[in-house]
């Protein structure tokens, strides 16, 4: 029987997430703690090898960068894809409020 192991991680800190903005697929960048918090997990990881084979990544910037971080620590390709950007219901709020 071949077992399948998946890790899913939230990308680091946006620029969103200091606006107080439901992102949804507003394609907000990482804030500088955003990239810090995906290089002390990269570090962390380079330190305990999790074993992956494989990144995937959906193509928002926000979770891009944050993969491509952790990607280029543990010396694997990334693989981005729109099937994992979020979805949007309508009246999600997904882009900034305008009021």
């Amino acid at each position: 029987m071949t077992h399948l192991h998946l890790t899913i991680l939230r990308h680091g800190r946006s620029r969103a997430d200091d606006e107080g903005v439901h992102e949804g697929r507003y394609d907000s960048p990482l804030t500088a703690q955003g990239q810090a918090q995906a290089q002390a997990l990269a570090a962390y990881w380079q330190a305990h090898p999790p074993g992956f084979d494989r990144v995937y990544a959906s193509t928002l910037h926000r979770a891009h960068e944050t993969a491509q971080i952790v990607a280029d620590a543990l010396g694997l390709p990334l693989t981005p894809t729109d099937l994992l950007r979020e979805t949007v219901a309508a009246g999600s709020g997904a882009a900034p409020h305008l009021s």
